[in-house]
């Protein structure tokens, strides 16, 4: 199977598990969380635990338009709400902040004769194109763990960030990578922008073109109920409760 089934299957088994997670009100229930954990001094979230009720996760596959490539096999979009505190008793909220990671799938590939299996490495244009995009781009490792090449084993991801172009080369070369993490990891850093990039253009041109495929992941709340741009909460500093 080649990259276009890579990306369908993965696609299928993230959908299974972010429906699942939104069904069971664990969106929900982590939004109220790290609003506690971020604003402790804050202390009535009655009105945000409302808002935080009804908020959920969705998960979109969007098909390239043409078969023209772009440098990459997949991007990945989260879009989520972006908490903010303006002053000591107002919050800001961005109902759609976006984070982007690029993709590059590499399948291990059959050995020929005696020599090791090897990791398909790069087209010209992709030695080209991805240089500069390195900050935020992550190579998507698959095998098989079987001859018959019908059982796959848990992607590992490799993220470029920090490192240099020949240096990714040698890692494909090699098979000698620098620290793989699973799905789970990647999906998690992705969602906290400790990972990937916020710049709008980036995202818009290398990201999520056209051209890609692209897998959307989306917290936030149904049309006409999502929190207005600011809240007014009552603020309760550790000096009033001294006092």
């Amino acid at each position: 199977m080649d990259e276009d089934f890579i990306t369908k299957f993965f696609y299928g088994k993230l959908r299974s598990a972010v429906q699942l997670a939104s069904s069971k009100g664990a969106v929900s229930r982590a939004f109220l969380h790290d609003l506690h954990t971020a604003f402790p001094h804050f202390q009535h979230f009655n009105e945000l635990s409302n808002y935080a009720d009804r908020i959920g996760a969705t998960i979109t596959r969007h098909a390239p338009e043409t078969e023209k490539k772009s440098g990459g096999d997949l991007g990945i979009l989260f879009v989520r709400p972006n908490v903010t505190e303006q002053t000591p008793s107002i919050l800001d909220i961005d109902p759609e902040y976006h984070r982007g990671l690029l993709c590059q799938a590499k399948i291990l590939r059959r050995p020929r004769q005696r020599r090791k299996p090897q990791w398909g490495g790069f087209s010209k244009k992709q030695r080209t194109i991805l240089p500069a995009r390195l900050d935020y781009l992550s190579m998507l490792l698959y095998k098989y763990t079987d001859a018959d090449r019908q059982f796959l084993a848990p992607f590992r991801w490799q993220l470029c960030a920090d490192a240099q172009f020949d240096e990714v080369e040698q890692w494909i070369k090699s098979g000698e990578f620098r620290d793989t993490c699973t799905s789970e990891r990647i999906v998690s850093q992705l969602g906290n922008a400790a990972i990937g990039t916020s710049n709008k253009e980036d995202i818009k041109n290398f990201i999520c073109p056209s051209t890609r495929e692209t897998l959307t992941i989306k917290i936030g709340w149904p049309p006409g109920d999502a929190p207005p741009p600011q809240l007014d909460l009552a603020y309760q500093s550790d000096e009033r409760v001294r006092a």
